[in-house]
């Protein structure tokens, strides 16, 4: 019985391994550019150069170091906990009488005319549960 199984390697996919391929060409063509350009320095002058690249990034690294322990009040990040604005309460809508008018004389008209009432429903299947929800609603807030 074997406790670890044993891993696969995963295979690429083209376009990733496409663009690994060019990102290492660009690198090359920096790097033979870069080799060109100081190909004609002395030793002396590649030394100074390498020194003075190296105290730039020191240096640089150095001055995050130093302002990430420096204690800054203005720029630490606080926590402040978050304040929930009191719930008001829900006042009930009000339905006007001529809406509800309208709703009944809608529903008349639907229940009238076969032809009108087929063709609406059609496109709006669920219209006639929207009408008796509302009338459902317009009474529980009438009492």
């Amino acid at each position: 019985m074997k406790l670890f199984k044993r891993k696969k390697d995963k295979e690429l996919y083209p376009f990733i391994s496409r663009f690994l391929i060019r990102l290492n060409q660009k690198l090359l063509t920096c790097a033979n550019y870069l080799q060109q350009r100081t190909n004609n320095f002395s030793r002396r002058k590649r030394i100074l150069l390498l020194f003075v690249i190296c105290l730039v990034f020191v240096t640089e690294s150095a001055v995050v170091v130093v302002k990430s322990l420096q204690r800054d009040d203005s720029v630490l990040i606080t926590v402040a906990p978050i304040r929930l604005i009191a719930p008001t309460p829900r006042s009930h809508t009000f339905f006007p009488g001529n809406e509800y008018k309208r709703i009944e004389q809608f529903k008349q008209l639907l229940n009238s005319n076969k032809n009108f009432r087929d063709s609406i429903l059609a496109a709006r299947p669920y219209l006639m549960d929207t009408l008796n929800y509302l009338q459902k609603i317009y009474k529980q807030h009438e009492k």
